[in-house]
């Protein structure tokens, strides 16, 4: 595409792709705190959101947003990488062979892995570009927005 764009159809292509990631990531959060079992009260579920944000350069953003506990259970479940290094069980039961009973934790990783995945998709998508049709719309948006600011039934 030899196509110019404006700046304001590139900055509607960024808060298109914006919405649609954030979208995208709050369902991913959903199913990884489902499929881990991680859901108790669905409190952390009902706090998820997202919301676009413009600073005054005009740069679009997207910030998310959750109850705070949520990051920290899964900060706190990296405990177990620390204790690795600890005597697995008493010397006593080494010696004899009984085999300790483990139980087996709940997996808490929800937010990195997605998140952090999500920046290479939300990436790819940006830089692959305004297709011919996302730009017809775009345009169609535009036009249709201005023509609502001077007044003119759409």
């Amino acid at each position: 595409m030899n196509e110019k764009y404006s700046k304001q159809e590139v900055a509607e292509f960024i808060r298109r792709e914006l919405r649609q990631h954030g979208d995208w990531l709050c369902d991913r959060f959903v199913e990884a705190l489902e499929k881990n079992g991680n859901r108790i009260t669905g409190e952390l579920e009902r706090s998820l959101g997202w919301r676009l944000t413009e600073p005054s350069d005009g740069a679009a953003g997207l910030e998310i947003g959750f109850e705070s506990y949520g990051r920290f259970f899964e900060i706190k479940g990296n405990d177990r990488l620390r204790k690795l290094n600890d005597m697995p069980m008493s010397v006593n039961r080494i010696v004899w062979g009984i085999k300790e009973r483990k139980r087996r934790k709940k997996s808490t990783r929800w937010y990195a892995r997605n998140m952090y995945g999500g920046l290479g998709r939300l990436v790819s998508r940006l830089s692959a570009g305004i297709s011919e049709d996302e730009l017809a719309t775009i345009r169609e948006t535009i036009k249709n927005s201005e023509l609502g600011k001077h007044g003119k039934v759409i």
